[in-house]
């Protein structure tokens, strides 16, 4: 009976901290990153609806014009790309709802390609993919995986907001800290020649508490995908369970200099595998069913 109530206690604990965390993001919806995610958001339902075929004109009115005075206020602020993005989706808005007959198609220089990468590359590498946990020197260099994080982050995210950041932790103290404060490192060896990347949600990007899951889903899509492009440059990985306790959430806000909103969801280790010992292939049942 004790062991329950301790268990309850503490699951209340960590609810209401962790919505403590959520609606301070909300709170602060009128701050310059929370505006920038919630006119990403913006700009890009415009963007859905030009592309909709059957979309019909006037569409967006409830929130277009303060997109437009949103985009004039922060787009500087804005990595070149989106402001360019948002440029041209604002002037084709614009220009649409000027002349509704315009033929709905993608821009030439947006279109989603045609070429299908080999899927038999693609199968071999998911099957090989496993999680390592003996490594040996030397440590992956910082530029190597700047790159790979670089290419691999054409991934899908909620309203295009990227309510996440992957942080390489290089700093020795920073980075024994969240070996310590991660869970299933027993029996690695080699870590000391690993880099740790802490995958982080940003809930400043949750315009309402029932999106919570969001930034958690864009880490998740982008740790995944730099998986199996650190594999295909001869990389393994190994995800590292990041514990749910109010305590080492605040401890990591202040020993990474993360705002009040942001939060680690879980760390990656990315190093060169022992190929003189085996980390194990567990199987996969696939749990596929149709209905």
């Amino acid at each position: 009976m004790f062991s329950k109530l301790k268990s309850l206690r503490e699951y209340f604990r960590v609810f209401l901290a962790d919505n403590r965390l959520l609606f301070a993001g909300i709170r602060q919806r009128r701050g310059a990153k929370a505006k920038e995610y919630l006119l990403r958001r913006n700009i890009h339902r415009l963007e859905k609806g030009l592309r909709n075929p059957e979309c019909r004109i006037p569409f967006g009115q409830a929130y277009a014009g303060q997109t437009e005075r949103d985009f004039e206020t922060y787009r500087s602020q804005l990595p070149p790309a989106i402001a360019d993005w948002g440029d041209h989706v604002l002037a084709e808005y614009r220009q649409r709802h000027a002349n509704p007959a315009l033929p709905v198609e993608a821009p030439a220089d947006v279109a989603i390609p045609l070429d299908a990468p080999d899927y038999a590359s693609l199968r071999a590498a998911f099957a090989q993919r496993t999680s390592c946990r003996h490594f040996i020197a030397p440590a992956p260099a910082g530029d190597a995986i700047a790159e790979i994080l670089h290419d691999t982050r054409h991934i899908p995210t909620s309203c295009n907001r990227e309510a996440y950041r992957v942080l390489i932790v290089e700093t020795p103290e920073k980075r024994d800290w969240l070996l310590a404060n991660s869970i299933g490192l027993t029996n690695f060896t080699g870590v000391e020649h690993c880099t740790v990347l802490a995958f982080v949600a940003d809930l400043a990007a949750v315009n309402h508490p029932r999106d919570r899951h969001v930034p958690v889903m864009d880490c998740s899509f982008a740790s995944l995908l730099f998986a199996l492009a650190a594999q295909s440059r001869g990389l393994a990985t190994c995800y590292l369970n990041w514990p749910i306790r109010p305590n080492t959430d605040r401890q990591s806000r202040v020993l990474l200099n993360l705002p009040a909103t942001q939060k680690i969801v879980f760390c990656l280790l990315v190093g060169h595998q022992n190929p003189a010992l085996s980390s194990g292939k567990s199987p996969k049942s696939g749990r596929i069913c149709k209905v």
